[in-house]
């Protein structure tokens, strides 16, 4: 069964037409101190990186749209369908929080 594997692994990398020892080399050299990489190479690892950053975002910004979205559906949900009386106001959400603060305030009666 390794020598499947150990077959496997070797077609594929014959089908990549490479290996990751020269890519570990082409960051390694990159990254030197002493600068021993093309200005070519210096720029498809700054760029390789730039465009990870922006991936992560991009996930970022697209898990935050998600979440305000999900709590909007949730509010109206809760409100309009169930009927609950849920307040937004930050005096209501944010009353026992705050150090000092004076008395929560009461729902009306009525």
């Amino acid at each position: 069964m390794n020598e499947f594997f150990a077959d496997l692994a070797a077609r594929v990398r014959r089908a990549m037409a490479g290996d990751d020892g020269e890519l570990a080399r082409l960051v390694r050299e990159a990254m030197n101190a002493d600068r021993e990489a093309t200005p070519v190479e210096r720029a498809v690892v700054a760029v390789t990186g730039l465009s990870a950053a922006a991936v992560g975002v991009g996930l970022a910004a697209t898990s935050l749209v998600g979440l305000a979205l999900a709590a909007v559906i949730l509010y109206v949900v809760l409100t309009r369908v169930f009927g609950f009386d849920l307040r937004l106001d930050p005096a209501t959400l944010f009353a026992g929080m705050w150090p000092g603060a004076g008395p929560r305030p009461q729902p009306k009666e009525g």
